[in-house]
């Protein structure tokens, strides 16, 4: 019966594979890209001290590479929320009202 049951459910368990790992693949994008305006946000801070920028000029690009970042960090943070997972929750049943449960 066991042998039956993981060859039918085996499709799902492949497609949630998937989709794990494009998930995966997704959230580390988005790390790389909040690097990428770190890095960028640093090298205007350098040029701010040799004078390759204004005071005008890097207020403007740094108003801008910091409204990137909040917001690739927050993707970032709304999506790698892990308690989210339906196979990590541990699911407590209260003893009393069975009938209460949610399986």
């Amino acid at each position: 019966m066991f042998l039956v049951d993981d060859v039918l459910l085996a499709p799902a368990h492949s497609l949630m594979f998937l989709l794990r790992e494009i998930h995966q693949a997704a959230l580390e994008e988005l790390r790389r890209d909040a690097q990428k305006v770190r890095e960028e946000l640093a090298e205007c801070y350098r040029a701010l001290e040799t004078g390759a920028l204004t005071d005008e000029e890097f207020a403007s690009l740094e108003t801008d590479l910091l409204d990137r970042l909040d917001a690739l960090e927050e993707l970032a943070r709304f999506n790698s929320d892990e308690d989210d997972d339906p196979e990590d929750e541990d699911w407590d049943v209260e003893d009393d009202d069975p009938a209460e449960a949610v399986w």
